[in-house]
């Protein structure tokens, strides 16, 4: 809160109270430095019966007549008046950090989307190396777009025209183009797509680069035996190779972000591939921190399919089928949004 904006009656209590509170929180200040300002505001708000008092004073406030808001700042010492003002308002201070699992409570609603099918799926060929992140290979083929509009559907039974919802995509490509189509159902301008980086990139794969997405069960296979620091072989061309460990700090920091910048919201991660969503639920779903390191191990009993979307919350709970419990969903799926949308695939597309 900047001065300028305060009402004179306001600054006026606020000067009080630091002249209250002068002599106790401060004692530090001299008074050579303290007395000419709390002179100069008590000769406007204090009447004395001693005259002669009032003289003294009086002489020595003509030496500092001008109460600027330069003089303030520079009479108070840094955080004084900050202090103050929350003082007054009753604002509590945002609270930034990460996120500590499992939470005990969250500021937004979250759903967690895995993107449609993209060509590399359909062809079943792994890619998750960083530098092929928005290579064509990894855009959505038809049956993808279709499931992206099938995951609207669902997402239109969940939520009102009271949501204030924002898109959180990975930037790879998939991902991406997945929010971007979802955002045309929904109705949302561009300005709700917040593109996310680093931390809903795929999982390393490592050596299973290229290789067929039968790898992953043998990944997942050992998450489980040998627990959350098991990462895949390592690769020599740069691919990560990446634990289930170092997927949760990713999108842990994902969720701290949203979590400090929003409250209120209903967010929407969409993420490449299934492992960020699963560890990210496995993780939200722990029924406590002994049970923590465990729920990661087995996070593939969350394992999310192209396109598929679910609402997540805390604890062991069933998601909710919508915010405010009356139904109303955004609106209803038209031919003219499978036209905008997807061209001329307009086949098989769920009616409404």
């Amino acid at each position: 809160m900047r001065l300028m904006s305060l009402s004179t009656s306001t600054v006026n209590a606020l000067l009080l109270l630091l002249v209250s509170t002068a002599g106790s929180t401060h004692a530090h200040l001299s008074k050579p430095r303290m007395r000419p300002f709390i002179l100069a505001y008590k000769s406007r708000h204090f009447k004395s019966a001693d005259t002669d008092n009032q003289k003294e004073d009086h002489t020595e406030i003509t030496q500092h007549t001008k109460c600027t808001r330069r003089t303030l700042f520079k009479t108070f010492p840094a955080g004084t008046f900050t202090a103050a003002i929350a003082t007054f308002s009753g604002n509590k201070r945002a609270k930034a950090g990460m996120v500590m699992f499992p939470p005990e409570s969250l500021n937004n609603r979250y759903f967690l989307m895995r993107a449609g099918e993209d060509e590399l799926l359909a062809r079943d060929e792994i890619m998750t190396n960083k530098v092929y992140t928005n290579v064509f290979d990894h855009g959505l083929t038809k049956n993808g777009k279709r499931q992206v509009v099938s995951a609207y559907e669902k997402l239109s039974e969940m939520t009102s025209t009271e949501d204030d919802i924002v898109l959180w995509p990975s930037i790879q490509f998939n991902a991406y183009q997945s929010a971007t189509i979802l955002s045309q159902l929904i109705g949302l301008s561009q300005n709700r797509i917040v593109p996310e980086y680093t931390f809903l990139d795929p999982r390393g794969m490592g050596t299973f680069e290229g290789g067929p997405f039968s790898k992953y069960e043998f990944v997942h296979k050992r998450d489980q035996e040998e627990g959350i620091l098991y990462k895949p072989p390592k690769n020599d061309d740069g691919t990560d190779n990446e634990s289930v460990n170092d997927v949760f700090i990713r999108v842990r920091q994902a969720m701290s972000i949203t979590e400090t910048q929003y409250s209120g919201r209903t967010v929407i991660f969409i993420s490449p591939d299934s492992d960020n969503l699963s560890v990210l639920e496995a993780a939200l779903r722990a029924k406590g921190e002994s049970d923590f390191l465990e729920s990661l191990r087995h996070h593939t009993r969350y394992a999310y399919g192209p396109g598929e979307i679910r609402e997540v919350g805390i604890g062991p709970m069933e998601a909710r089928a919508d915010n405010d419990g009356s139904g109303v969903s955004k609106r209803s799926l038209t031919k003219a949004d499978v036209l905008q949308t997807m061209g001329d695939v307009v086949n098989d597309v769920p009616k409404a």
